[in-house]
């Protein structure tokens, strides 16, 4: 018998004080056991087996246990699916599984891509900002350099001015010892021009000399940028390619998955048809039961199998009997964890 869903015992069951009737089969369990179930009552009682047991069977109050969503629970603590026969096709709500799995798949590839568009378009500000930030600084050295080009001049006409004032003293030291100590200050002042000059010319050249190499190094990395943009424009157009086909499958697996909850309604419908049927067949497996019981009873010593047949069906018909509403399970931990919210519905 397939499993219609699987779940995860909340209590050990049945308890001490369990009395259900001595005909009905119980199936017992200990906390966190995986049961597979294989009918679902509307009463409240359930029928299944323990996941990987010994195989028996048994009804178990449904209040006792947790349906197990398989997109939330760890793989060691969900059973596998049960597999179609070979040669049978797949129902319409298997479809529908795997439909929505690679629409949530397609999603998932689609958040990529737009994840990844959005790291793109940042690498590219960035890139933006560090050429902005290297014409700046070549902008600051061509003007530190005009500086300098301004104070050498201003220092040479200095130079020439007092060059001038020395020669004038020179024409005048023949005049006097005021005239000679005039001259040596202003031979004093020219070797001081003089280093001032040389020190401005030393600065000049350093400050050509970083120019040049700020004006090389910004041509680099203007054309690293330059190829690194061309290199990001391509994967941009490439990212939106890989988008647009994915927004394709998205919207494709869409359609699929609504087609196939078309066909699971409709397979839901004949189910209903069959459950009704089955329970049309147990009310009469009753009543030949109870038939084979009455004449069991006039013809015990010439048809013990028949008793034994009659006694049997009794026992083990494909529906539970007419049972006590289920115990209700012990109050949960408060530390246990909420329920998942997606939980197998019973067909």
């Amino acid at each position: 018998m397939a499993a219609i869903a699987y779940a995860r015992a909340l209590a050990d069951f049945p308890e001490d004080d369990a009395n259900i009737g001595p005909d009905v089969q119980l199936l017992q369990f200990k906390k966190d056991a995986i049961i597979e179930v294989f009918e679902q009552d509307p009463t409240g009682w359930w029928f299944g087996a323990i996941y990987q047991g010994d195989g028996t069977q048994g009804i178990f109050p449904g209040t006792f246990c947790e349906l197990i969503d398989a997109n939330n629970q760890p793989e060691s603590a969900i059973p596998p699916p049960p597999q179609p026969a070979a040669g049978e096709p797949p129902s319409g709500a298997d479809d529908a599984a795997a439909l929505r799995l690679e629409l949530e798949r397609a999603r998932d590839e689609l958040g990529r891509l737009h994840d990844e568009q959005a790291q793109q378009q940042q690498a590219q500000q960035q890139l933006h900002d560090a050429c902005q930030a290297a014409d700046a600084d070549r902008q600051r050295a061509a003007d530190e350099l005009a500086a300098a080009h301004t104070e050498i001049a201003r220092l040479q006409q200095a130079l020439a001015a007092e060059k001038a004032r020395a020669d004038q003293a020179d024409a005048r030291a023949a005049g006097g010892g005021v005239l000679e100590q005039q001259l040596t200050e202003l031979q004093r002042e020219k070797q001081a021009l003089d280093a001032a000059v040389l020190e401005a010319r030393q600065a000049g050249e350093h400050w050509q000399a970083e120019a040049r190499r700020l004006q090389e190094q910004s041509t680099a990395d203007a054309a690293a940028s330059a190829q690194q943009l061309t290199a990001l424009r391509a994967e941009l157009d490439a990212l939106r390619a890989r988008t647009a086909a994915a927004e394709l499958q998205a919207s494709a697996a869409a359609a699929a998955a609504d087609r196939a909850s078309s066909r699971s309604a409709a397979a839901a419908f004949d189910v209903g048809k069959l459950q009704q049927a089955v329970e049309l067949l147990n009310e009469l497996l009753l009543l030949a039961a109870a038939d084979a019981a009455a004449a069991s009873d006039q013809r015990s010593t010439t048809a013990p199998a028949a008793a034994a047949a009659a006694a049997r069906a009794t026992h083990y018909p494909l529906r539970p009997p007419a049972l006590p509403p289920p115990p209700l399970p012990p109050p949960r931990p408060t530390t246990r964890p909420s329920p998942p919210t997606h939980t197998h519905s019973a067909t």
